[in-house]
């Protein structure tokens, strides 16, 4: 397939500067040319139109966008990695160390290791304990603060304000029951 070349005029100075950027490219002028008409269309850039803005916009977009990875990742690190890490050298620290295997040994590490476990299934206990208590107080402050939205004090004539709950019949029973001992 043969070449074709054509002829364009320019400027002396405008030769002198492409023929340099060219020779910087180690590229031939037309594939120079090419290069950078490539680039202008697909990035859709003007080479005639400011950029100053859109450049400097889009590294304010980048740097926030950079502060917000960052951000995540620094709450990862502070509310999962950092507590994970911390139980880990918990466990590893209360974790009964290795002993020769020597039959005396094994007995007292038979009661290391029931020991450990044991505290452990106490300490889970515990916290199984803790999430009830923390469920069952909830379940009270919600009740109570229906109990407190729906009282209503009414002041009647003459004689002592009276207390009004205003709830149906069945909320009340409801609440009623789950108050009440048998």
């Amino acid at each position: 397939m043969t070449v074709i070349f054509a002829r364009i005029q320019f400027r002396v100075e405008t030769i002198n500067r492409f023929r340099k950027f060219s020779k910087e490219l180690d590229h031939t002028h037309t594939e120079t040319l090419e290069a950078m008409m490539d680039f202008f269309v697909q990035y859709k850039i003007n080479p005639f139109g400011d950029l100053g803005k859109d450049l400097q916009g889009l590294e304010v977009n980048l740097n926030k966008r950079i502060n917000a990875l960052i951000a995540i990742v620094k709450n990862i690190e502070k509310h999962q990695t950092g507590p994970t890490t911390a139980m880990m050298q918990l466990l590893f620290e209360q974790a009964p160390r290795p002993t020769p295997r020597h039959p005396a040994h094994r007995e007292s590490q038979s009661r290391r290791n029931d020991n450990f476990f044991a505290t452990a299934q106490r300490g889970i206990e515990l916290e199984r304990e803790n999430t009830q208590l923390q469920q069952e107080l909830e379940r009270i402050k919600n009740d109570m603060e229906l109990l407190l939205n729906n009282v209503k004090v009414s002041n009647r004539g003459l004689g002592k304000p009276k207390i009004i709950l205003d709830l149906s019949k069945e909320e009340l029973e409801s609440i009623q029951k789950t108050y009440t001992t048998e």
